[in-house]
């Protein structure tokens, strides 16, 4: 049912932006642009029934890597600065990727549209972070998107 669901969601995101032939390939995997910066790649893996966000933010200069880890490392504790997704680096390259899981079972075009709107505007965010330490320093303040908690989990 949630490849169906999953579709269906491709379907109307394309509707809805003027790409009225989207979906996925044969291997449920979707790949978006947005504003020449952004690329968003959708896994729909049908076995666990979750549909896998990630993006690639950008490489980390060897000599920054003391300056971003420590601020990556911080944006991941509780996702207080990832709105809910989760940032890594890969060890050989420095290459900073951005993901996100979520199930599909109950998903709607809304809920779906929020979650992508989210997803690339923290994206952005991070891009913009890494570019302006890498060419300019630490900027005085690190991202903090706005989280949409699930109901049921407690702020503090």
């Amino acid at each position: 049912m949630s490849l169906v669901n999953y579709k269906q969601l491709l379907s109307e995101l394309g509707q809805s932006t003027g790409i009225p032939d989207l979906t996925s390939d044969n291997d449920n995997y979707c790949c978006l642009g947005f504003d020449d910066k952004i690329i968003v790649h959708l896994q729909f893996n049908p076995e666990n029934e979750m549909l896998m966000l990630f993006a690639q933010l950008g490489k980390i200069d060897e000599d920054k890597t003391t300056m971003l880890y420590p601020r990556i490392l911080k944006a991941n504790l509780f996702w207080q600065g990832t709105a809910g997704a989760t940032i890594g680096v890969d060890d050989e390259t420095r290459e900073v990727l951005m993901s996100y899981q979520i199930p599909l079972s109950f998903m709607d075009f809304p809920k779906f549209q929020e979650t992508l709107e989210s997803f690339i505007n923290t994206a952005e965010l991070w891009i913009n972070t890494l570019e302006a330490v890498q060419h300019a320093g630490i900027p005085n303040t690190s991202p903090t998107p706005s989280i949409n908690m699930p109901s049921g989990i407690i702020k503090a």
